[in-house]
């Protein structure tokens, strides 16, 4: 049995949908699964062994190329799984299986011709945690819906890094995201590694390695004595990561593809939460359960925290999209529940993963 699980958006998404792999495998432990997404992808998938190959095609290719792609998987499989709905997920996953497996398309739709080319649909379930939403795909393959744990990438850490990292326990910063409202202020992350440095701890960022993470991370640790953290911004893969963040005692990162990866880890994760659907894109733990809710400040599952500003619980100010959200804050780009976290609410749950309260 072969099995490719589809998955063309971001690095969160991707990541994710990986989680799939495992489902398939428990059930069908002889199984050949493979995923196929964007290339720019490919590095969040480093090092995740379940997965038996990765096809990685372009994120904006020509019609001739995108011929070309789907020529080159046609029907190779024997089950396409497809995580979402867009149309080339649908033409990759249709070519590539000889039964497909995708969420339903009424049939006087504008899509509703894609009824023609899929041989199993099922429902799209609104309301619970993306993990849990996507896993309703693999039902016409194994017969019921799993409740996979996620995964994350692995790499080994290099003997520079490893020397640099030393024997001292640490906690990981991942302080930026793709987009700026899903960011904490620097003051606040700040006075945080101030004070997990106090208690004993070195501080290590990660990040992307963009010119803005230099500036954020330069600005953050400004004056810091040079024992007390390290800055791997740019320096890792995302297996490599994955590798450190596994070595740390605790993570603390916004709401971006690394924070799932951390949760996936086991490391102690902490999530600070602002625009986003805590419900829909809360971190999975490790193990155990994801029902996450948009209206609390605290949660707790297995090795995961979310934290959303206690004042904005209840607030509805958001606008979409990114570059000019938040209407309470003098920039529009950044949140005002972000950039005005609590210090001390966020000390104390970090103070309870490290087992210092």
């Amino acid at each position: 049995m072969r099995v490719l699980i589809v998955s063309m958006r971001y690095l969160g998404d991707c990541v994710v949908s990986a989680a799939l792999a495992r489902a398939v495998k428990e059930k069908m432990p002889d199984a050949e699964v493979w995923m196929l997404t964007f290339k720019r992808n490919l590095p969040i998938l480093e090092g995740i062994d379940i997965l038996d190959g990765v096809i990685g095609v372009e994120a904006k290719p020509s019609y001739l190329k995108q011929l070309k792609e789907m020529a080159s998987v046609w029907k190779k499989f024997d089950w396409s799984i497809i995580t979402h709905q867009s149309t080339r997920t649908f033409l990759y996953g249709a070519a590539a299986g000889r039964r497909q497996s995708m969420f339903d398309v009424p049939a006087k739709s504008q899509n509703g011709w894609q009824r023609l080319f899929i041989s199993d649909f099922v429902p799209k379930l609104g309301g619970i945690h993306k993990l849990d939403a996507i896993s309703v795909v693999l039902k016409p393959l194994l017969n019921e819906v799993p409740h996979p744990d996620p995964v994350a990438p692995n790499a080994p850490l290099s003997e520079e890094i490893l020397a640099d990292l030393g024997d001292g326990p640490f906690v990981v910063f991942h302080l930026c995201s793709q987009y700026s409202d899903k960011n904490a202020s620097n003051t606040g992350w700040r006075a945080l590694g101030e004070k997990a440095i106090e208690a004993g701890f070195r501080i290590v960022f990660t990040g992307g390695g963009s010119d803005y993470e230099a500036k954020q991370i330069a600005e953050v640790s400004d004056g810091w004595a040079a024992e007390h953290f390290r800055n791997y911004s740019g320096r890792l893969s995302f297996g490599q990561t994955g590798a450190l963040i596994r070595r740390a005692k605790a993570f603390v990162g916004v709401d971006t593809a690394t924070v799932h990866v951390a949760a996936a880890t086991g490391c102690p994760t902490i999530a600070l939460f602002g625009p986003t659907s805590v419900a829909h894109w809360g971190p999975a733990p490790q193990h155990g359960e994801r029902k996450y809710r948009d209206d609390l400040a605290l949660q707790r599952s297995g090795n995961v925290s979310v934290l959303q500003h206690p004042k904005y619980i209840d607030c509805r100010s958001c606008r979409s999209g990114h570059k000019q959200r938040c209407p309470l804050w003098p920039d529009p780009s950044l949140a005002a529940c972000l950039q005005s976290m609590p210090v001390d609410f966020v000390w104390e749950e970090l103070k309870y993963r490290l087992k210092l309260a």
